[in-house]
C-alpha cells in the first residue's frame, strides 16, 4: 500500500482521533474510508441526489393553500 502524508490543523486532527476512537478504528482506515466515499460520490445529500427535482413544481402560487389540499 502507497503511502500519503497530509497536514491537518489541529481542530481537524481532534475531530479525527476522536471519531477514529468512537468507531473503533485508526485513523488511517477511517481517512481511507471517507476519501472512497468522497472519490465514490456516496457523501451526497438526499437534497444533491434530488437537485434537478427540487423546488420544480408547475401549479398555482397558492396551490398549497387550497381547501382539501392536506386530506
Amino acid at each position: 500500500m502507497d503511502t500519503l502524508t497530509i497536514k491537518l490543523p489541529p481542530q481537524l486532527n481532534n475531530r479525527l482521533t476522536v471519531r477514529a476512537r468512537k468507531l473503533n478504528q485508526k485513523k488511517s482506515s477511517l481517512v481511507r474510508g471517507l476519501i472512497e466515499r468522497a472519490l465514490d460520490g456516496a457523501s451526497q445529500t438526499c437534497h444533491d441526489l434530488m437537485q434537478g427535482g427540487c423546488g420544480h413544481y408547475a401549479g398555482s402560487a397558492g396551490s398549497s393553500l387550497k381547501e382539501g389540499f392536506d386530506d
